[in-house]
């Protein structure tokens, strides 16, 4: 074959790739049964990931890299501003679209930027305090996602973008940790891979019927407890600041979350 030919070959090959690779991502996932309840980290909102553009265009320069230096020979002047393009121009617009897409996910978030916020909570089942969440697994930090999780610390923490403040609330907290909570049962897992699991009208030890409870602490009347309805949807304060949880708060307080399976 021709060397001309087969650079024509090879210029088409690299097209066909770069041009069919954004099919590819649309395609990706279509047909695929939608999960009961998901949690969406900011990236979620838009059409299509720019790591994931990266990595490809990455995966891309790779391989006319590749065929540079196994076909010398064959890259003509013409191949090389081809080649050239075809690095160039997908570089430029992934650039711009990663730059666009993190204004337009600051600007439309419901935390108009990104944040650092606190909730303590603790955790009762019977009349027992739970102590044993499960810990991060080495190298992540924490358990859950880097937007929403915990460090072994029973502090709810929540780092990033709020796209919606349902992407944050109790619910959403318990499934990225493995467990679920609903306003009448709660799955929890805990340390050593073993769970608690909970609903209305389960007997307790003592053989009387519990019910699941959401309380927050009142800082304005000092350590009284206020109970919350919303049990599943509650989102927490935006507030970074959580005080000592023997001391009284007096501004900019964070929640100190009580959740308690306990007998009528």
């Amino acid at each position: 074959m021709e060397p001309a030919i087969k650079g024509k070959l090879l210029l088409l090959a690299a097209s066909i790739l770069l041009l069919g690779f954004p099919i590819f991502l649309f395609a990706h996932g279509i047909g695929e049964a939608e999960p009961e309840f998901s949690v969406k980290q900011p990236i979620d909102y838009l059409p299509i990931d720019p790591f994931q553009l990266a990595i490809y265009d990455f995966a891309l320069i790779l391989i006319l890299v590749v065929i540079s230096l196994v076909y010398p020979n064959l890259l003509t002047d013409n191949l090389k501003k081809a080649f050239f393009l075809i690095i160039a121009i997908p570089v430029i617009l992934i650039t711009v679209y990663a730059s666009l897409s993190t204004v337009y996910l600051n600007i439309t978030s419901d935390s108009k930027g990104p944040v650092h916020w606190h909730a303590d909570f603790e955790i009762f089942a019977c009349g027992e305090k739970i102590t044993n969440l499960p810990k991060p697994v080495f190298p992540a930090n924490y358990v859950g996602t880097s937007t929403l999780h915990h460090h072994d610390d029973f502090r709810l923490h929540v780092e990033g973008l709020v796209i919606r403040k349902e992407d944050i609330s109790l619910r959403s907290f318990f499934h990225v940790i493995g467990g679920s909570i609903s306003k009448d049962e709660i799955r929890l897992p805990l340390d050593g891979g073993s769970f608690i699991n909970y609903k209305n009208g389960d007997l307790c030890p003592d053989g009387k019927a519990g019910e699941l409870k959401l309380y927050k602490r009142n800082w304005a009347t000092n350590d009284q407890w206020v109970e919350i309805p919303e049990i599943d949807d509650y989102v927490l304060l935006p507030e970074f600041n959580v005080p000592s949880k023997d001391l009284a708060c007096k501004e900019y307080c964070g929640d100190y979350l009580r959740i308690a399976f306990e007998t009528k």
